[in-house]
């Protein structure tokens, strides 16, 4: 083994270890920077019963994060918006006051930017 060789740099380690974060890992992370930021977030917990309240393909994640409100669907680093999903996002990308989107294991660096600017009143 050579050190100088075999060790990968730290930027590297950590994308590899994002891009096999599993969507409920990205939940709890997201969650809990948004808990750590003071921000109210609501995710349904029963989703069976939820689809059949909502319909199927409602976000997963309900952020306030002023003036905004967020719905995010959490998606693994490969995972696929199914068609119901995609007919949300189109719906709530029509809204004026409400911001929606995908955030993968990728966007956690943009997500930590975005709940900073927000409690420094940015």
């Amino acid at each position: 083994m050579n050190l100088h060789t075999d060790l990968v740099p730290a930027s590297e380690a950590r994308q590899v270890l994002l891009a096999g974060m599993t969507e409920k890992e990205l939940l709890a992370d997201v969650v809990s920077r948004c808990r750590d930021y003071g921000l109210p977030v609501y995710h349904v917990l029963d989703v069976l019963h939820h689809a059949k309240v909502i319909g199927p393909g409602f976000p997963d994640l309900v952020i306030a994060i002023p003036p905004d409100l967020y719905l995010v669907e959490l998606k693994s680093s490969k995972g696929q918006l199914s068609p119901e999903q995609q007919a949300w996002q189109d719906i709530l990308g029509k809204c004026r006051n409400v911001r929606s989107g995908i955030i993968r294991p990728r966007d956690i660096d943009r997500l930590d930017e975005l709940l900073r600017a927000t409690r420094d009143g940015n």
